[in-house]
């Protein structure tokens, strides 16, 4: 049972006086204040910004008047209006200046400075007829708010007093959506996704939370647009699905566990023949069941040790790495991974030690920490002192003394 805002008050609903109305009460917000687009250099002095402008000759812009005269680099300001902020702030001289003309030099509270509008956009203004269909929409919208949540209220009541959802519907103005099933996947009966599911996220945990017969609570439509009650009808407990529909599924997963098993047969064999001297690249070539590759150096978390060492992920797992920690320098280990099964032997252990920048960053730690504790020792021995004793406690002598510890 589905309440919307939008069912309930429709934009055509809202007369030509009212949308006039609101267009005349709203005129500023259709309006479009002139705008220009500044650049600025600014000065310590007015005889600074004087001498860089008397330098000035037609034609001249503020770019090409900055490297004439060296005066650095020329700020961009963007694209201004007279209310704007900033605008406030240089005041009114600048929204003179016709296009591409240099200003004389204007003070404000930063200093001074020569201004150049590289371009002007004038006020703009929608007339009624361009905005009076957004306008009704909006009036609409509102309206809707304001009735929805009316309706909602007179919708619980009624399906609290055990009123039938089609009477309730016809009562609040609310429509009725008939879903003929839904697993808690989202799917039909036939295993396709519902489409345009209400409140995807909410929906399905709710209808599955409420009982036979029963109505759910109301609920809130996605954008607050309004709200919805699911009624449960019947539940159909969970049964196998037919052989026939599901045989070509469980024929994949059978050859799957079959394809597992033999291949772990075939890794615990290899690792059983594989002795100290085997070179393992060697056993590519007797079996084509293998591929050989080099993994390592592998950190605990399956990277490599630095940007050009990159890691093969399809010859690694989470099982696989707890085995490769847990092993001792020529230990042969086996474990499951995406594709198979990895047979690896330990070669090195390298012990994890901080250098280079990660070392410099330890110190740099190791130092900051120190002089934290330090510091807040020091204040929480001045407080002490402040609070036992009525002294005035000297800081720089307190200071110079836990400086020194």
């Amino acid at each position: 049972l589905k309440l919307s805002a939008a069912d309930l008050v429709k934009p055509e609903s809202i007369d030509e006086a009212e949308v006039k109305n609101f267009y005349d009460e709203n005129a500023s917000r259709y309006q479009a204040p002139e705008t220009r687009h500044l650049v600025q250099l600014i000065f310590e002095s007015k005889d600074k910004a004087a001498a860089v402008r008397a330098q000035a000759t037609p034609g001249d812009t503020l770019e090409t008047l900055a490297v004439k005269a060296k005066a650095g680099d020329v700020i961009d300001m963007g694209e201004l209006t007279a209310t704007s902020p900033l605008a406030k702030t240089i005041g009114e001289a600048p929204f003179a200046l016709p296009v591409h003309e240099i200003s004389q030099p204007i003070e404000s509270p930063l200093g001074w400075h020569l201004f150049e509008a590289k371009s002007i956009t004038p006020a703009s203004a929608q007339t009624f007829d361009q905005v009076k269909d957004e306008i009704r929409k909006t009036i609409a919208a509102d309206k809707g708010a304001d009735a929805v949540y009316d309706a909602s209220t007179h919708m619980e009541d009624a399906l609290d007093s055990g009123t039938p959802a089609a009477d309730v519907a016809k009562l609040v103005g609310a429509q009725i959506e008939q879903i003929e099933s839904i697993d808690q996947d989202g799917r039909n009966k036939g295993g396709l996704p519902l489409p345009n599911l209400l409140d995807p996220k909410n929906f399905i945990t709710t209808a599955f939370a409420t009982p036979t017969g029963k109505d759910s609570r109301l609920m809130d439509l996605p954008a607050h647009d309004g709200y919805y009650v699911i009624h449960v009808d019947e539940i159909t407990p969970p049964t196998p699905k037919p052989l026939i529909d599901v045989r070509a599924q469980v024929v994949n997963m059978w050859e799957a566990d079959e394809r597992a098993i033999e291949a772990q047969a075939f890794a615990d064999k290899l690792v059983a023949d594989i002795g100290p001297s085997t070179v393992l690249s060697s056993l590519e070539a007797k079996d084509k069941r293998v591929s050989y590759a080099p993994l390592g150096p592998v950190t605990r978390f399956g990277e490599g040790t630095d940007t050009q060492h990159v890691i093969d992920a399809k010859r690694i797992s989470p099982q696989f790495l707890d085995k490769l920690f847990a092993a001792k320098v020529g230990d042969v280990v086996s474990a499951p991974v995406s594709t198979g099964i990895v047979v690896a032997r330990l070669k090195d252990v390298v012990e994890p030690k901080a250098t280079g920048a990660l070392a410099a960053a330890r110190e740099e730690l190791k130092d900051s920490t120190r002089a934290q504790i330090g510091a807040n020792l020091a204040e929480q021995l001045g407080r002490s002192f402040t609070n036992k004793y009525p002294i005035e406690v000297d800081q720089k002598a307190l200071d110079d003394i836990t400086a020194s510890r």
